[in-house]
């Protein structure tokens, strides 16, 4: 049925509901991400305490399957990524903090792309971040963070 999440699990005994969006350009960010809302307030049920999560893949705003990233001698490729999900939902972080809906408790905007290191060659990398849409929900979020393994 077209009503089921795309990913289900468990985490501290509650029911986490996660509809995936990708997105090509940044412009699209808040439409996919409202889309992902409106699917999950089919499926999650609030009172019983179960979360919803939108999972917004933002690799081709970043990266248009072209080329690579530089990155300069000795760089840590995973946080040069992360720098770049940090300054995009900062771009839009006013936008998302209007999302706030029962269904949904936030986004996780992940990434991955090739970089060419300086004197390395080249190396994948790939990074994700959580962005609550209720402040109230960053706890929770925090700690589900903590136990992903990317």
């Amino acid at each position: 049925s077209s009503d089921l999440p795309d990913v289900e699990f468990r985490f501290e005994d509650r029911r986490v509901l996660v509809e995936c969006k990708r997105v090509l350009s940044a412009e699209r960010t808040l439409d996919a991400i409202s889309e992902g809302i409106r699917q999950l307030r089919k499926t999650v049920n609030p009172s019983d305490g179960e979360l919803g999560l939108v999972a917004v893949n933002i690799s081709r705003v970043f990266y248009r399957g072209d080329g690579h990233w530089e990155a300069p001698a000795n760089s840590d490729v995973r946080e040069v990524l992360a720098g770049m999900i940090r300054y995009f939902i900062d771009t839009i972080r006013d936008g998302i903090l209007r999302k706030k809906d029962t269904a949904a408790t936030g986004a996780f905007f992940y990434a991955a792309a090739p970089f060419r290191v300086e004197g390395m060659g080249y190396t994948p990398a790939r990074s994700g971040m959580f962005c609550a849409f209720d402040l109230n929900r960053e706890e929770f979020l925090a700690r589900l963070a903590s136990s992903l393994r990317l």
